[in-house]
């Protein structure tokens, strides 16, 4: 998701986020950072399976928008270096 869009969505995990919870930033600049939402996504995709009941559509979906986003990070650094 686009910093802008982060900021002006109320339901945005940043939004979402007590004033007081620590939270952590991982910005496409960072070489590192595609590769660690990738992990992060098969990691939740891992922990949602093994529930009985499965991903629930709205897992599934974060599930994408996650990898999504990894891909988005690597395309904006390639253009902005």
């Amino acid at each position: 998701m686009l910093k802008i869009d982060e900021i002006k969505n109320p339901r945005s995990c940043l939004n979402k986020a007590d004033v007081e919870e620590p939270i952590f930033v991982l910005r496409a600049n960072d070489e590192l950072a595609p590769s660690a939402v990738e992990f992060w996504a098969d990691m939740y995709e891992h922990l949602k399976k093994r529930r009985p009941d499965g991903m629930t559509p709205e897992q599934k979906a974060k599930h994408a928008e996650a990898l999504k986003l990894a891909t988005q990070m690597r395309e904006w650094k390639k253009v902005n270096g």
